[in-house]
């Protein structure tokens, strides 16, 4: 059975009006407050390049972060992307579909008005116990590398996704797999593992385009297509 562990939304655009300042920061609470989430500063870094030869200058902004008191939800303000992910660190539980609802909900909290440029959606995903059979899906046809503990596939496809009725947005399906033994760091948590393959999917929209086009309305719709496509997928793989 596979078990997801972290889901993580993105959206990229122009951000730097979200400041940790006292007006934002009593906003975002209360837009927040079904969710507990309570701030905090992060530290973003960037780079000035001179017209000249001159050595580049390094510069680090502060930018606002949500975070619930579990701190398995966080809600990041970088100046040029807005990343919400939710994070477990009980496998026995794992994420489901209606914490992928509540990040939606607090996308569209987060972002009400803006307009973004691309989407990302990414998940990681646990299988414990991995059968022979799938491993021989993803297993290399070079001999020398026939190893399946050391066992690593990184795949991309390019494909429409639906944002609308009649809209689609060409975007990159990429999954990594790798085999794991020991431990897992998830939300700064260790996880032991004795015999699993964790199973990465970055679905996003292409760098090729970035007009500011999407709305929280065309993210939701997207976030749902892709997620349709990621459980196909996984079907697919476990078959």
């Amino acid at each position: 059975m596979v078990q997801d562990i972290i889901y993580q939304i993105s959206v990229f655009g122009d951000f730097t009006s979200i400041k940790p300042n006292t007006e934002t920061v009593d906003a975002m609470i209360t837009r927040f407050r079904d969710y507990g989430l309570l701030p905090a500063v992060f530290q973003e870094g960037s780079f000035t390049f001179p017209s000249n030869t001159g050595v580049p200058k390094a510069e680090t902004t502060n930018r606002l972060q949500m975070v619930s008191f579990e701190k398995n939800i966080n809600v990041m303000f970088a100046s040029n992307r807005l990343d919400i992910n939710r994070a477990s660190t009980d496998l026995t539980i794992g994420v489901t579909n209606d914490n992928l609802n509540e990040l939606l909900d607090i996308l569209n909290k987060a972002a009400s008005g803006l307009s973004f440029t691309r989407i990302g959606f990414n998940t990681t995903s646990l299988l414990n116990n991995p059968s022979t059979s799938l491993l021989q899906k993803i297993q290399p046809r070079l001999t020398l590398y026939n190893d399946p503990n050391e066992l690593m596939l990184r795949v991309n496809k390019r494909n429409d996704i639906a944002v609308g009725d009649n809209s689609n947005e060409q975007s990159n399906v990429i999954l990594t797999a790798q085999k794991t033994m020991g431990q897992l760091l998830i939300n700064n948590q260790p996880i032991s593992v004795d015999n699993g393959l964790i199973l990465q999917f970055d679905i996003n929209t292409i760098a090729e385009n970035s007009e500011p086009r999407f709305f929280s309305e065309q993210t939701n719709k997207y976030i749902v297509s892709a997620e349709y496509i990621r459980q196909s997928l996984l079907n697919d793989l476990t078959s």
